[in-house]
């Protein structure tokens, strides 16, 4: 844990940096900042499934056309055959799919509104000690940092 950083995490929260430094505020203040406020990319792996189960009949529609692409665009009927397949499909958090998505959406091949659906899917809660530092926080954390 970079002790450094979470200091600045604390320090940034006027109501965190005013706590007093006690075995109890640092409970409190690792418990705020490991609470799930906020979100993050993340590594997921999906099918063809988890479009359908998870964006509906817009899903489907954005599968359609990722199918048309596959026999234009060499990345597409790669991901593809993982999508469609009964295997672990692809990483929609991973940077290069993401950049894909967006990379077909200014080609006009699919639209932003499914470009954005289809990064929604490696969206999860998080909190600022995950987003900030990578890790939760412990309450001993606080207090070293502290």
């Amino acid at each position: 844990m970079d002790l450094e950083a979470l200091r600045a995490l604390i320090d940034a929260d006027p109501e965190l940096a005013a706590a007093e430094n006690t075995p109890d505020n640092a409970s409190a203040i690792a418990a705020k900042l490991n609470a799930l406020t906020e979100t993050r990319v993340a590594s997921r792996f999906v099918t063809a499934r988890t479009v359908l189960a998870e964006l509906g009949p817009a899903g489907a529609d954005i599968l359609d056309k990722l199918e048309a692409l596959s026999s234009k665009v060499s990345p597409v009927k790669w991901a593809m055959r993982f999508v469609a397949g009964e295997g672990v499909g692809i990483d929609v958090g991973h940077p290069v799919t993401i950049g894909l998505f967006d990379a077909l959406a200014e080609a006009h091949a699919i639209t932003h509104v499914d470009a954005a659906a289809l990064k929604s899917l490696a969206v999860v809660p998080s909190s600022r000690a995950m987003n900030a530092l990578g890790e939760p926080v412990t309450w001993g954390q606080v207090l070293d940092a502290r």
